[in-house]
């Protein structure tokens, strides 16, 4: 059997529209440019390129969702048939009138929507339609002339396993790709796992069937779409990009499921295979244009171009040589208990607790840590030297530990992650000692986040009436300067215990 490789079936789809000048497909079909121009000019980050499902703006018209994307600056989008097909149609009781529709209506209503997305800058990575059991071969056919005339290069589809090889005969027929979209649920005449994806493309034969990777329903049915991308990255047309807890878990927001979206876009970043990364959004959030803009952060943030926040360049605090932005607390000088050690900022005896010779306000910090067994430390920010005390006077804590060895580990309120005493983290996502963990802490004009290990463990407003319940029910009740200091220092704790740090960098924010 022969099995065409992405760059194969692109050449496929070329030729497929070349064909439409001669008569092949009917209506007027464009090439795909403005996939390969328009996004890599403005929605590819760091090489990737990031597009949008439009299922995301299912509550939004096409033209609403295209304004949508142009205010998001996304210029690639898998153009969903909801979004071109009359709604009305789409309830169960007018199958049959659909079926007419889809059948009848002229192809220059698809023309006039890619005319429309092009005009706003937007390249067509894919039509998505379901083919299912249910259609007619005249719907499947017309599915591909519809493709052509929306000037897109692939159909995605949420198809079904027992219509693969009525969809392959079209496919070949008209040269365009199908890629096969999954879901978690398992069944035999639907797509979950990766051995349907092969039996899919075995019962396509010559056909150009390949694949739509959703890596969290992937992850939903127990299945690693990391080891799937690494191995079948030349099926893959496009990849959903979406966070689901395992063993058919729920949609969480990004960063709270079990979904590997940061390696998944690294992966990609670092092989540098040209598959789209659409990012669809099917959590339950607020407003639909503010959860896309956060989705569209997080994938800025781990391809290194930021998180689309109001924002200052990166700065070092610590690089792995240099310890010039660090002194002792209340004092001149670095404690020699802390030194450089193979590239990391370590505490190697008593030295006690470390701050940044520069205050900061509104900033977003990130680095890297690691403990050994039972390990302990935190970090610290609005520590003002004005007081007598320590730096857990003023400033909340960010608290670093190994949970499993640390009594501190029993309780979520006081483990590794937590804002220490206060608030408890979502959950422990902790890596095991000898590894690194990374972490966020961002400070916004009151408002603080705690991340690590790409996941959003929780978030508080400083002064704000849950904020006072809860530090009144603390030890820190009795503390007049407790995150009452809104330009102050980051300290790094001495509690007694070695611990590593490495990549501390900041930025501010407006």
């Amino acid at each position: 059997m022969t099995q065409l490789t992405r760059r194969e079936w692109h050449r496929l789809t070329l030729g497929g529209l070349t064909a439409a000048a001669a008569g092949v497909l009917p209506g007027p079909a464009r090439g795909a440019a403005p996939v390969g121009t328009l996004a890599a000019a403005e929605s590819r980050f760091d090489g990737v390129l990031i597009g949008l499902q439009s299922f995301s703006f299912r509550d939004m018209t096409l033209d609403e969702g295209i304004a949508a994307m142009q205010q998001l600056g996304i210029t690639s989008c898998e153009l969903w048939e909801f979004h071109v097909e009359p709604r009305e149609l789409r309830r169960p009781e007018n199958r049959e009138r659909l079926r007419r529709w889809r059948t009848t209506v002229p192809l220059d209503h698809f023309t006039e929507i890619g005319a429309r997305l092009e005009e706003a800058g937007i390249g067509l990575s894919a039509y998505n339609l379901s083919f299912k059991d249910h259609f007619s071969d005249a719907e499947i056919a017309r599915g591909f002339e519809m493709a052509a005339a929306l000037g897109a290069p692939a159909i995605t589809a949420s198809a079904q396993m027992n219509s693969v090889p009525r969809i392959a005969r079209y496919a070949e027929r008209f040269g365009m790709p199908v890629a096969m979209h999954n879901h978690s649920r398992i069944d035999p005449n639907e797509f979950a796992t990766p051995d349907d994806f092969e039996k899919a493309i075995q019962l396509g034969g010559s056909a150009p069937i390949a694949v739509n990777l959703d890596i969290g329903h992937m992850v939903a049915a127990n299945h690693d779409p990391l080891a799937y991308l690494r191995a079948n990255h030349e099926r893959i047309v496009t990849i959903h990009l979406k966070d689901r807890r395992r063993d058919q878990g729920p949609n969480t927001p990004w960063g709270e499921g079990d979904t590997p979206i940061r390696e998944t876009l690294l992966l990609l970043r670092d092989e540098g295979w040209d598959i789209p990364a659409n990012i669809e959004y099917e959590y339950a959030g607020g407003d639909t244009l503010t959860e896309l803009g956060r989705c569209l952060d997080y994938c800025k943030d781990v391809l290194g171009v930021g998180d689309g926040r109001a924002a200052g360049a990166w700065r070092p605090l610590f690089d792995g040589t240099s310890t010039a932005a660090w002194r002792g607390y209340k004092r001149d000088a670095l404690p020699d208990g802390w030194q450089i050690v193979d590239g990391t900022l370590a505490r190697v005896g008593p030295g006690g607790d470390i701050v940044t010779v520069d205050e900061f306000e509104s900033f977003e910090l990130r680095f890297e840590w690691q403990v050994e067994a039972g390990g302990n430390s935190g970090v610290f920010f609005g520590v003002t030297e004005e007081i007598d005390g320590p730096v857990w006077f003023s400033g909340p804590e960010y608290q670093i530990l190994h949970n499993a060895g640390h009594l501190d580990g029993e309780a979520p309120i006081t483990s590794a992650g937590s804002n220490y005493a206060v608030h408890p983290p979502a959950r422990d996502v902790t890596r095991p000692v000898g590894e690194w963990n990374r972490s966020r802490l961002i400070v916004e004009r009151g408002r603080v986040e705690h991340w690590m290990n790409d996941t959003h463990l929780l978030a508080y407003e400083l002064d704000s009436a849950d904020w006072q319940t809860r530090v009144a029910a603390s030890k820190f009740a009795d503390l007049p300067s407790y995150g009452r200091v809104r330009r102050g220092r980051i300290a790094i704790q001495d509690h007694g215990d070695p611990v590593r740090f490495r990549d501390i960098r900041i930025r501010e924010l407006e």
